[in-house]
């Protein structure tokens, strides 16, 4: 009865995501809500992002988690300083998930997406899962459905983000399923995240299998993973042990926090990716740490720049660019303020070839919000303007 019940959620579980509509005029309650917190975490001696996380979620208790997430809109709205809310979407999913784990489906239909970098769904996963063992017969049964989960079809327009991210989703979700063996799990991804029209998801499923194990956010969690990652000084020897070189990088790349002190330095950062003597498993590292350090500076575009000018001209643009679209995954809405970040490189052939990636990669990340996706476009300038416009 249990695996029944998983393969028939798991086959519709993006069907009642997708078929979620953005409400930007839910009531002025929420306005309400938004601004109080915002005034209480004004008077508190805490770090103003703290304190938001830990009062968002206590509105579960009379609000939606629609309209929760419509809070959250707000507050990142009038304070620019909130910019990266993917924990607070976790602890959002779990709070709903936990009230009555059967009802995950419903929970599912609260989560808004292209907000909070979709933490809310990847909460959900976890909150439900995460208390679950599974047979080995058991997870031969499941993996035909975890294979076609995340795929589109006649009734759902999926983004190439929102694919890639559902497969990464599932790569946190295996690490779950095999009681956090990495080994089991990676091979796993094989089964579910190769296709037979030679798409090909397995960076994303293997990085969503390490992100679990290096960055651990509930006590669950760090329970799962309890004495399995290894220490810095054998992280690189850890991940070779895999053998394959695509499982290795994507090991490698998701042990950062091991070094995140070196890679708030571009010279650490470049010494960190230089690792690799793959240069496309080096491009990879490159593009997820440069994701990485625009959350860190909270998306804040000025000081995302200062850290990309200390990069010599080969990885500038880079820096630009893949701040930028880390941006617009964060939140589909960002569109103007990623293109203002490219406006921010000092050099005019960096801004250009910023331009370029962020149209580059448009239909991939917002192909299923046009109306996202027409905001990024009107914040161009010719020629990238009439470009986007052309290409959707």
């Amino acid at each position: 009865m249990k695996i029944l019940l998983i393969l028939v959620l798991l086959v519709i579980i993006w069907l009642e995501i997708y078929f979620l509509t953005f409400n930007k005029n839910v009531a002025g309650q929420a306005d309400q809500k938004a601004n109080k917190i915002i005034d209480y975490c004004k008077t508190q001696n805490i770090y103003k992002n703290s304190c938001y996380d830990s009062e968002i979620p206590k509105l579960l208790d009379k609000l939606s988690g629609k309209n929760v997430f419509e809070v959250v809109r707000i507050i990142q709205e009038k304070d620019a300083d909130y910019a990266y809310c993917h924990v607070v979407g976790h602890e959002i999913a779990a709070r709903l998930t936990a009230k009555d784990p059967s009802k995950w489906r419903e929970v599912l239909a609260q989560c808004t997406l292209g907000i909070c970098s979709n933490g809310c769904q990847h909460g959900v996963l976890q909150e439900k899962f995460r208390n679950e063992s599974f047979s080995e017969t058991e997870i031969t049964q499941i993996i035909p459905d975890l294979s076609s989960v995340c795929e589109p079809s006649d009734l759902i327009q999926l983004s190439g983000f929102e694919i890639s991210h559902c497969y990464h989703g599932l790569g946190h979700l295996l690490m779950y399923m095999t009681e956090g063996d990495t080994k089991k799990a990676s091979s796993l991804c094989k089964e579910i995240a190769l296709k037979d029209d030679n798409r090909d998801y397995l960076d994303v499923c293997y990085e969503g299998v390490f992100m679990q194990l290096f960055q651990p956010l509930e006590p669950e969690d760090f329970s799962l993973v309890d004495g399995k990652a290894p220490q810095k000084n054998s992280l690189r020897k850890y991940c070779e042990s895999f053998k394959d070189p695509r499982t290795t990088e994507s090991c490698w790349i998701e042990g950062w926090p091991l070094y995140s002190s070196e890679i708030k330095n571009p010279k650490g950062l470049v010494g960190y990716c230089e690792t690799s003597k793959d240069t496309d498993q080096k491009e990879r590292c490159y593009k997820m740490l440069f994701a990485v350090i625009s959350q860190s500076q909270n998306f804040d575009i000025n000081s995302i720049s200062v850290y990309c000018e200390g990069f010599n001209e080969t990885l500038k643009y880079k820096c630009y660019s893949g701040a930028a679209t880390a941006i617009i995954q964060a939140t589909y809405q960002n569109g103007p303020k990623a293109v203002n970040l490219c406006s921010l490189a000092k050099n005019v052939k960096d801004q250009d070839k910023c331009f370029d990636e962020l149209l580059k990669y448009a239909n991939y990340n917002l192909s299923s919000d046009k109306e996202s996706y027409k905001l990024l476009c009107s914040s161009f300038v010719d020629p990238w303007k009439s470009k986007c416009l052309s290409e959707n």
